[in-house]
């Protein structure tokens, strides 16, 4: 599962949040808990360091466990590029925003 979005609108506060709750099922990850973070990334640090969180995604559905990448503003298509991505079972994807009238996020929704 991958939760995404604007720096500031939340996701690493939602992670810290609902980690617990979710462990052991969910291990639930930034970028920096999987790679070390350069101090200046570019293109294929970014391009490696994705490839990396789905291989350890993949490690966990070999157990039968699920990874939750919150934290960073990885975008859904980022991840199925990854070349390891293919062999992933499912993918999920949450759009993390900030409401300027809320304090919290909330999970982007078609609006009628």
């Amino acid at each position: 599962m991958l939760v995404t979005g604007a720096s500031g609108a939340g996701k690493s506060t939602v992670r810290r949040a609902i980690a617990r709750e979710l462990s052991p099922a969910i291990e639930s990850v930034e970028l920096s808990d999987v790679v070390n973070v350069p101090v200046v990334p570019n293109l294929a640090w970014r391009q490696q360091a994705t490839e990396a969180v789905v291989e350890r995604a993949l490690e966990l559905q070999a157990e039968g466990r699920h990874l939750l990448l919150c934290g960073d503003p990885v975008a859904a298509g980022e991840v199925l590029a990854a070349p390891s991505a293919v062999k992933l079972t499912a993918v999920g994807g949450v759009s993390a925003r900030r409401d300027s009238r809320r304090s919290d996020c909330e999970a982007d929704r078609p609006r009628r």
